[in-house]
């Protein structure tokens, strides 16, 4: 972690780098706090260990029924599929084409 502490020092100057001809790319982090965590977000769909059997327990009346998420392929973790919330399809476009990854805590 970071700690800023405030300075009556001017900031050094900014040099950016020249451009290139490759095209751009960003990071960007979403630190998301109270309704939509992690598993409002992005639920288990396709678990082979009853994840989702587990889901529906702990959420109760606020779990998305499997029906009505958009699921997207996972790799390397305990679902083989993802379940995304239903209000959220451009984002089911952008990490279909490669363009967005998701990770939780």
């Amino acid at each position: 972690t970071n700690t800023v502490k405030s300075t009556d020092q001017p900031r050094d100057a900014v040099q950016f780098p020249e451009p290139q001809n490759k095209p751009y790319r960003a990071v960007v982090y979403l630190l998301l706090n109270g309704g939509c965590d992690s598993f409002n977000m992005l639920a288990p769909y396709t678990c082979s260990n009853g994840l989702y059997e587990s889901y529906l327990d702990v959420r109760q009346q606020v779990a998305i029924p499997k029906n009505r998420l958009l699921p997207i392929s996972a790799s390397n973790q305990v679902c083989s599929e993802l379940g995304l919330h239903p209000e959220l399809p451009a984002f089911k476009s952008l990490y279909d084409d490669g363009d967005m990854l998701f990770f939780a805590n």
